[in-house]
């Protein structure tokens, strides 16, 4: 029903450069990398993805909440850049997006910056849910607030199920401001859209249901900016 915030923004990521489009991706992680340098991924993803990998600064400040300091970071990175992109891809968890869209609705910075925000289960999904806990601390309450604003002040939101936005609305989360959520199923990884092609039987391609949806929600953001320059953001779940 949801997740795989990682799998889901690779994939999407390669399809958007892989159609043409300037992609960058910001791990808000910093040059963290469980095998390899960083440097290796950098050069791997420009050379057989044509896209940038960032690996977003992280200060050394314990008495904040990483998740304040995350989201403020995201939001210096994109005012420095905020000629360069067209849209920004974003998904809930955390509220990476939180202070780049206040400054946005309130007429700071980022004014013609496209920001999507896509759920794959925020915070307390995750924990209530996911893992039957309850939130337990201060810094909880914030992200759950950030996660929740984001929602609300995105330019679009897309959820991968129904189900989830219908979870957010039992949870009294507000409705995005700028229209309703779009649905649409997470988009394979290329190289299990292509297993999966092989295999079929009848000869069809299981991959084009998938691809014409995500292209209506390219085409959609279209209407409302040129796009040519991406940047995707991702926290992982387990850092």
């Amino acid at each position: 029903n949801n997740g795989g915030i990682g799998t889901q923004f690779t994939a999407l990521a390669k399809l958007y450069a892989k159609n043409g489009h300037f992609v960058t991706v910001v791990f808000t992680e910093g040059e963290r990398s469980q095998n390899k340098p960083f440097s290796h991924w950098e050069q791997y993803y420009r050379d057989e993805h044509n896209i940038k990998l960032v690996g977003l600064y992280r200060p050394n400040q314990n008495y904040i909440g990483r998740h304040l300091l995350e989201s403020h970071e995201v939001y210096k990175y994109l005012k420095t850049h905020e000629h360069v992109f067209d849209i920004a891809h974003f998904h809930d968890y955390r509220g990476a997006a939180y202070y780049s869209l206040l400054a946005k609705t309130q007429g700071l910075f980022l004014r013609n910056l496209l920001i999507v925000i896509q759920t794959h289960g925020n915070n307390k999904w995750a924990k209530v849910v996911g893992n039957s806990e309850v939130l337990g601390d201060v810094g909880e309450l914030e992200m759950d607030f950030m996660e929740r604003r984001a929602v609300k002040l995105a330019d679009f939101v897309v959820s991968p199920s129904r189900y989830l936005l219908e979870w957010m609305r039992r949870e009294s989360w507000s409705e995005n401001t700028n229209g309703e959520a779009v649905v649409h199923p997470n988009l394979m990884p290329e190289e299990s859209r292509r297993k999966s092609s092989s295999r079929n039987s009848d000869g069809r391609n299981e991959y084009s249901d998938e691809q014409e949806v995500v292209d209506e929600e390219h085409e959609e953001m279209r209407k409302k900016a040129a796009v040519d320059e991406l940047v995707f953001f991702w926290s992982p779940r387990d850092a």
